[in-house]
């Protein structure tokens, strides 16, 4: 599908237009965050494609957050690129990465975590590893990238649920943040999404195979 259609099929599901694409631009300049939702409807409607299709080439700015019970993804965009992203269940979390690569120590990380909590979460947990001089700012950003990348695949097999745009919300994620162009990603994703159904198919060619000579065996 190509983006006119989705664009013209979002237009015509949620009466979102261009005259509102400028709109929402110019009030970036008059309002620093907003949480209202601009957007939103269903996955099995609108693909998960398609919306982050039409954040890119509208070049928008806000926070996408996507509901696949139980699942939840939310994913940050300045300008059509990608920022941040993480999906809140079954993903690693950034700690349990980095002391997966052995980045940290399991003491620092407790420390870190408990700092977090006192601040009632107001302090990211990459923050707090940088200030306490425990991780270089390089090793968190590519951490960030790779759950922001895992994230994104993750929900592109996603073919139910529902998804909210809520445009120009800014967050301290945002502070540090990685650049990700969405066209990039998504023909990432097709590959990944490829290479995962052809080895299914030959997982089920070799099992049928075997199979027909186990019961061409017993006949004999």
């Amino acid at each position: 599908m190509t983006f006119k259609r989705i664009y013209q099929k979002i237009t015509n599901t949620f009466g979102y237009n261009s005259k509102q694409v400028a709109a929402d631009t110019s009030m970036t300049q008059k309002n620093e965050k907003r949480k209202t939702v601009d957007f939103q409807g269903a996955i099995d409607i609108v693909t998960i494609e398609g919306v982050f299709q039409l954040l890119y080439f509208t070049s928008l700015t806000g926070k996408l957050i996507l509901l696949n019970p139980p699942d939840k993804a939310t994913f940050h965009f300045v300008k059509g690129q990608l920022t941040w992203g993480s999906l809140h269940t079954n993903q690693k979390q950034l700690g349990q990465r980095l002391l997966d690569s052995e980045l940290i120590t399991e003491e620092q990380l407790n420390e870190c975590l408990t700092i977090h909590i006192n601040e009632n979460n107001k302090k990211r947990l990459g923050e707090i590893l940088l200030k306490k001089g425990f991780l270089q700012s390089d090793l968190l950003h590519h951490s960030l990238k790779e759950q922001a990348r895992d994230a994104f695949f993750s929900v592109l097999n996603w073919k139910s649920g529902t998804f909210a745009f809520i445009s120009n919300f800014t967050s301290e994620e945002d502070e540090v943040s990685i650049s990700e162009r969405i066209d990039h990603l998504l023909l990432e994703g097709v590959v990944q999404i490829d290479k995962n159904s052809e080895g299914i198919t030959t997982a089920l060619s070799d099992e049928s195979t075997f199979n027909y000579f186990k019961v061409e065996h017993s006949e004999q």
